[in-house]
């Protein structure tokens, strides 16, 4: 196997866990120079400001190459066959930068590639090769290594905080593939964990954590806030882990798994999971992940299905129910060793499902807005209406909620009244309402947003509600 150029490399193999794998950490050109492609290209999950020293550099340094063929052929990709994301990093993955030249490596398949790309990932590469010399992407590279030297020292404390004990005694066995962390900083706020699939059949999972912090000196910082980048970071770990015990399954839940994606294939799409195996991987690994926490945190199983219900909202059915196998698995360890020794059972159970009944009964449990007062896309509301009542068909969390800016914009927004502000009505539980003060011959928008508008069963609404109104004279 070549070696992967890293500008620099810190290794963790403490004693800790040297009988899991060892774990390396750093910024890597390939990523950085993907990155810059596709921010000049204008992709927004590219084009973020969190480092604006560093990002500022990037952008004065390349800005004479936005008209480059790669950059045009990146916005192509992404318009025709929606080449975004992560696909770009599982193409940087597989790439190898040699002697002045970027080319894909001999030793991978190209499989991985093939499912985001097709085939215009050849093409690509030549642009990019070209790009990457007459932009003198190694000079911008090398000129700021010391960024990225702070980078990697800054991400230590994220990897001290992991348990990485748990993976062994939890699985039963090492992982099948290595393990690599790629710290990136054009990548904003983003988390990817792309694999390559070697020629022997061996693979290696990448964690690609992003950064969205700067420091006092427009360095980059890692502030673990809600535990987002060492969960995340534990998600990808879990690939390792769970990747392997879905293929070996995969031939007998296959049926049922395809039935089951038809159903959530557009928001399983949007998440860029493409197809049924994907969706299967990602809900072992958020099964495993809620484990982990559970083990860290001694939560309830009250807050867990509230984790879970999170999950659901995602588009993964089936997580709870995976969650409570793991459970039970761990319950059973004399009788089950390795998860892989406790793979059949949940075979048995998934199969076992309804999955067209499971579908329903999920549909249901996310609570719905059924009414407001003023009808959405309403035309000449009286402009002395002081409320905005919005009923929702089942009892919701009353300490929280989230109304934001609508479709049309800030200056859309409606004034809410300060003395009155927004309420829910204690007694039904069903009922929010918006003091406004409206002018006349206005038009109104707001979003009704997922994240606080939560059922008391733990469920957000299933998507924003977008919402619009005109006044009249």
């Amino acid at each position: 196997m070549k070696k992967v150029l890293l500008i620099t490399t810190i290794i963790f193999a403490a004693n800790l866990f040297a009988s899991l794998f060892k774990v390396e950490a750093g910024v890597d050109e390939r990523v950085e120079l993907m990155s810059m492609v596709f921010r000049l290209a204008g992709s927004s999950e590219y084009n973020t400001k969190f480092l604006p020293v560093y990002i500022g550099a990037a952008d004065t340094y390349f800005a004479p190459y936005k008209d480059h063929e790669v950059v045009s052929f990146a916005g192509e990709l992404r318009s025709s066959i929606g080449v975004g994301y992560d696909a770009p990093m599982t193409l940087a993955i597989n790439l190898m930068i040699e002697n002045g030249t970027v080319r894909l490596r001999e030793d991978t398949s190209h499989e991985e590639i093939v499912k985001r790309w097709n085939d215009e990932y050849k093409r690509f590469v030549v642009l990019l090769d070209d790009f990457y010399k007459k932009s003198q992407f190694r000079k911008f590279y090398n000129d700021n290594s010391e960024t990225y030297r702070t980078a990697e020292k800054n991400f230590i404390h994220i990897l001290e905080k992991i348990n990485y004990e748990w993976f062994d005694d939890f699985f039963g066995e090492k992982p099948e593939g290595g393990f690599k962390i790629i710290i990136s900083l054009l990548n904003g706020g983003h988390l990817y964990g792309p694999r390559i699939i070697f020629n022997n059949g061996e693979t290696e999972i990448y964690s690609i954590t992003g950064t969205w912090a700067a420091g006092e000196h427009g360095e980059p910082v890692y502030h673990d806030n809600n535990a987002n980048i060492s969960l995340g970071t534990v998600h990808e770990f879990c690939h390792s882990f769970c990747n392997p015990l879905i293929d070996r399954i995969y031939p007998e839940i296959e049926h049922q798994a395809d039935i089951l994606f038809s159903h959530v294939e557009e928001i399983m799409t949007r998440q860029a999971y493409g197809d049924a195996r994907f969706m299967m991987y990602e809900t072992l690994v958020r099964a495993a992940v809620l484990i982990y926490i559970q083990n860290r945190m001694d939560f309830n199983n009250d807050i867990m299905r509230q984790l879970a219900m999170k999950e659901k909202h995602s588009g993964f059915i089936f997580i709870w129910e995976f969650f409570d196998l793991l459970q039970r698995y761990g319950s059973q360890r004399d009788t089950y060793p390795t998860l892989r020794d406790y793979m059949p059972e949940i075979v048995r159970v998934f199969n076992s499902a309804d999955i067209e009944k499971k579908i329903e009964e999920t549909d249901r449990s996310f609570p719905k807005i059924v009414s407001i007062n003023i009808e959405n896309g309403s035309e000449n509301v009286a402009p002395g209406t002081k409320k905005i009542v919005v009923s929702f068909d089942k009892p919701m969390m009353t300490d929280r909620y989230s109304i934001g800016i609508g479709k049309l914009g800030q200056a859309s927004y409606p004034e809410i009244c300060r003395e009155k502000n927004i309420k829910w009505d204690q007694d039904s539980k069903t009922e929010l309402t918006i003091h406004v003060n409206l002018e006349p011959e206005k038009e109104y928008s707001m979003t009704f947003m997922t994240r606080n508008l939560i059922s008391q069963d733990g469920f957000p609404l299933r998507e924003d509600y977008f919402y619009s109104f005109r006044t009249g004279k």
